[in-house]
């Protein structure tokens, strides 16, 4: 995962994009997973009374206003118990990876010459092998933290600090605590080097901050391939920590909307599953105990659930059993399940994929980098462009909210107190219709 070098086990990315890449390598397909409900972290923290938050690395003037802007919290720095000792060298640029592992390379020899412990961190997986790779090719030994490895981390941190050890890392390792032995910290401590120019100022602070920790000496270093100059580089890293701004503040917008209409449906889940008895009594009303023989028993078309409902529907009708009997009490909790997953399976299809389609195609990242482009050319017309920008959110929550309103009536009707969509799908199933929540 990018900028946290972990792997995310039982994550799948959507709209196909996952079963493309198991095709691709050879990889048993698996089903898309269906999601019900998604929700970003501001929505939970809206949930509680107070909130307050300690980071070591807060990062830039750009998102500590993006914290505000998301979470409405303010922010302000608590000075350090021991000053820090830690040395940060400026970032070197280089022409190419292959100058980074030469480069890296001479990092690594010098700390073992001197007694220090060197962490190495990359940013792919496939870029510490490489540098894993250099190494063992020069019999320098060394231990390695990218998620794919063999030994437990707790067991490779735990001698991460003796004097000389090289360990290589995803950004996975920037939230490590290594303990430095006593000799390390004679001989200066941790080297922290990044094989990469980080997107984020934070997540370069963090990987620098395994190095001098609680005053101890330290030093840290950022080698970056790049044909272009520092203060270039610098501005471009600048600029995409505005657009990342913007592009999260967006992201917490959306996903307070969604959450909202999430709430709507899912008091309608609540509302249909408490009024239990009242559908029963519905359909002690509605169903005689001839309504349903002369209608077709072809199930040929329907799922293999809803032919066995159908199936003992039927049955039941046939021998005229009574709608208040325990065979049709049970068999309508049977019902009473089957149309509750239907109505979640058209939110999660008909409405939530529908919404994560119109948010793709509104493409805020174009939006917001155009946003940027034109704040270079002429900053005056900065003002305006928010609006113009504004505006382009107003239209995309109202899509989003038309296409609620349009699915919100079938819901209420299928999940309403009466039993009406219980009714609608046993007319249908009992025709060897597939259900649908369109025909109720």
């Amino acid at each position: 995962m990018r900028n946290t070098g972990k792997i995310l086990k039982g994550s799948r990315w959507t709209s196909g994009i996952h079963q493309f890449v198991e095709i691709k390598h050879g990889i048993p397909v698996d089903k898309e997973s269906l999601s019900p409900l998604s929700l970003s972290h501001p929505v939970y923290y809206e949930m509680v009374d107070r909130m307050f938050g300690l980071s070591g690395t807060l990062g830039s003037q750009f998102e500590r206003e993006e914290i505000r802007a998301i979470y409405g919290a303010d922010s302000f720095d608590v000075p350090p118990h021991n000053p820090s000792l830690r040395v940060d060298q400026k970032p070197t640029l280089v022409a190419s990876s292959k100058d980074i592992l030469t480069k890296t390379l001479e990092a690594v020899r010098s700390c073992k010459a001197n007694g220090r412990p060197i962490l190495i961190s990359c940013e792919t997986i496939r870029f510490s092998e490489e540098v894993s790779d250099l190494l063992s090719a020069q019999g320098i030994s060394h231990e390695m933290l990218n998620e794919a490895q063999e030994k437990s981390e707790k067991e490779i941190l735990s001698r991460a600090g003796a004097p000389g050890a090289v360990t290589v890392a995803t950004t996975a390792g920037r939230g490590t605590d290594i303990r430095l032995e006593a000799e390390s910290i004679k001989n200066g401590g941790l080297h922290s080097l990044l094989t990469f120019f980080p997107d984020s100022l934070r997540v370069g602070g963090q990987v620098r901050g395994r190095a001098g920790r609680q005053g101890q000496p330290g030093s840290s270093e950022i080698l970056c391939a790049s044909t272009v100059s520092l203060d270039l580089l610098l501005e471009q890293k600048e600029l995409r920590a505005q657009l990342m701004k913007d592009h999260h503040i967006y992201i917490a917008k959306m996903a307070r909307y969604r959450f909202d209409f999430a709430r709507k449906f899912f008091a309608l889940i609540a509302t249909f599953h408490k009024a239990r008895e009242k559908q029963q009594s519905s359909l002690a009303r509605n169903w005689g105990p001839r309504s349903l023989v002369t209608l077709s028993p072809n199930l040929d078309k329907l799922s293999l659930q809803d032919a066995q409902i159908a199936g003992e529907v039927l049955s039941l009708l046939t021998r005229s059993s009574d709608p208040k009997s325990n065979s049709w009490e049970v068999l309508i909790d049977t019902i009473h399940q089957r149309v509750q997953t239907l109505a979640i399976q058209d939110w999660a299809v008909r409405f939530q994929q529908a919404a994560e389609a119109i948010i793709s195609d509104f493409n805020i990242e174009k939006l917001i980098q155009f946003k940027f482009d034109l704040n270079r050319i002429d900053p005056s017309m900065t003002e305006e462009i928010s609006k113009i920008m504004q505006t382009c959110y107003e239209e995309l929550i109202n899509t989003i909210k038309e296409l609620f309103l349009k699915r919100s009536a079938l819901w209420e009707k299928c999940l309403g107190e009466d039993g009406a969509g219980i009714n609608g799908y046993i007319q249908q199933i009992a025709k060897g219709i597939p259900p649908n929540l369109d025909s109720f």
